[in-house]
């Protein structure tokens, strides 16, 4: 499996709008489980306009949500474990899946000129934020987020997994105030520079670091699956690669 061997499946990816028909009557012939309702779809779309409407006023933050689709062109997630022998397998029905880009940019391979970092915290903030609001706002059971980086790099949200760990409606109304700030005095803007200790970071800081890093994957490419032929497959950025 290659970052770079699979740009035009990950393209795929990133333009699910287009096939996801074609995926649903595949599934549906195999007796998958039902995939991403109509409701949740147009919840997701919702939900995508709001925040790129709220973006827009966050003076010099350049970036837009472009994609509120289904995950059900895949079967599953593929998430390798931090020491790279392990890894596990999400399915992937039901869920959505959201592209953060950068303005003027064709996602999920942007410009190097227009590209952030992995560690861009303000993108990572939006990530979660999307994933917040789709969990309590549909029934989706899983959230991926494609984040503006140069490599295909995508954040993995499970519902039970994220909601064991926090209040989902509490997190949210934080987030969606704290995004609002002018991007040069607001702490989620900045990146995480080299994983540097984060002592005088704020709470809210260490919460987007604790609950997006880990769970931030750079794509592999596509293998077969527990679930199907088809599974996304990704490596820990944090701390395998370090970005």
């Amino acid at each position: 499996m290659t970052p770079n061997g699979t740009r035009g499946l990950a393209v795929t990816l990133a333009t699910f709008v287009v096939v996801v028909a074609v995926g649903t009557v595949v599934s549906t012939a195999r007796g998958a489980a039902p995939g991403t309702s109509p409701a949740t779809l147009v919840r997701a779309a919702s939900i995508r306009d709001e925040v790129n409407t709220r973006i827009q006023l966050l003076a010099g933050a350049g970036l837009s949500v472009t994609e509120a689709t289904s995950t059900d062109l895949i079967d599953s997630f593929t998430l390798l474990s931090d020491d790279l022998f392990d890894a596990r397998f999400v399915p992937a029905r039901g869920g959505v899946w959201y592209t953060i880009c950068p303005d003027r940019a064709l996602c999920p391979y942007p410009a190097s000129r227009l590209s952030r970092p992995a560690s861009d915290r303000l993108a990572r903030a939006l990530a979660l934020e999307l994933a917040l609001r789709t969990f309590l706002e549909t029934d989706a059971p899983i959230v991926g987020v494609a984040l503006p980086t140069p490599h295909f790099v995508a954040v993995v949200f499970e519902r039970e997994e994220l909601a064991r760990r926090v209040d989902l409606a509490a997190l949210v109304r934080t987030l969606s105030r704290e995004p609002l700030l002018d991007p040069k005095r607001s702490a989620l803007a900045k990146p995480h520079a080299r994983d540097r200790a984060s002592t005088t970071a704020t709470p809210l800081q260490r919460t987007v670091e604790e609950l997006t890093r880990p769970r931030t994957y750079l794509f592999l490419g596509f293998e077969p699956g527990p679930y199907g032929s088809m599974s996304w497959a990704g490596m820990p950025c944090w701390p395998v690669i370090g970005w």
